[in-house]
């Protein structure tokens, strides 16, 4: 037999065993997906307990459910908040003009302030301006 011919039944072979592999793997996935499923049979959930306490009577009969905001108070620069402060006519820190090395985490403990690091989640460029806006505690 030539090279060339056993090359072919080689090649045929190989063919063969792979398209053998392939279906056996084929069944095993669909096993573990069955046994998989079976596995998560639905149950009964059973329902929260309800409480029988009182609410506390309001002594105000204009209560908020939110709290009030912190206004923002310059503490002077620290070290991951070296930038300039941008004042209103009241002297109230508005905005922030960012400076090499500053970090929005340092730059809410400079003014006191929560949210200003998920509004920037990213890198401060030296010069960018941030607007810092009242949040709440």
């Amino acid at each position: 037999m030539s090279v060339r011919k056993w090359c072919d039944v080689i090649g045929e072979c190989e063919y063969r065993v792979m398209r053998t592999i392939t279906k056996a793997l084929t069944g095993v996935a669909v096993v573990a997906v069955a046994l998989s499923l079976a596995a998560c049979t639905a149950t009964e959930i059973a329902p929260l307990e309800t409480s029988t306490a009182t609410p506390l009577a309001s002594t105000s009969s204009t209560a908020t459910a939110t709290a009030p905001a912190t206004v923002p108070v310059d503490s002077g620069p620290g070290d991951s908040a070296t930038g300039t402060a941008v004042l209103d006519a009241n002297g109230t820190p508005i905005g922030y003009i960012v400076a090499e090395g500053d970090t929005a985490w340092g730059i809410e403990r400079r003014f006191g302030i929560n949210g200003l690091a998920e509004r920037y989640n990213r890198y401060l460029q030296p010069g960018e301006r941030l607007d810092l806006v009242a949040s709440a505690p």
